[in-house]
């Protein structure tokens, strides 16, 4: 169990740190010497993962062996999300002030149509 844990934990740091340093499944793999399929099961913690393999991670990915394990508490975690939703929000308020006054009504109704959308039961 406590095995199952480290890899899904390991798997979302490599992912998160894939993603801060820009790169896709494809360009870590090549960078590492592995497959695709090899990353995405590292990612979706279904795979151990040998240290070699972590170390060459830690390498492409710009951190330090220790900073792979470096995993963020719940808190942390929760502290990511707020973090990810307000600069979300700053982004809509941004586009949304540089729109024409004229065009708000009709970028508004657009915006509850896709809430709608997205937020709708799909059973």
């Amino acid at each position: 169990m406590r095995e199952k844990k480290l890899n899904r934990q390991l798997g979302q740091r490599v992912k998160q740190l894939r993603r801060l340093k820009g790169l896709t499944q494809e360009e870590l793999a090549d960078a590492i010497n592995r497959s695709v399929d090899t990353v995405s099961n590292i990612e979706r913690g279904f795979s151990s993962t040998r240290l070699d393999t972590v170390a060459q991670l830690a390498k492409v990915l710009s951190v330090t062996l220790p900073e792979m394990f470096d995993f963020p508490s719940a808190q942390e975690k929760g502290q990511e999300k707020g973090k990810a939703h307000r600069k979300e929000i700053d982004r809509l308020t941004r586009l949304l002030v540089s729109c024409p006054a004229n065009r708000l009504p009709t970028v508004t109704k657009i915006i509850e149509q896709a809430l709608e959308l997205t937020t709708r039961d799909p059973s």
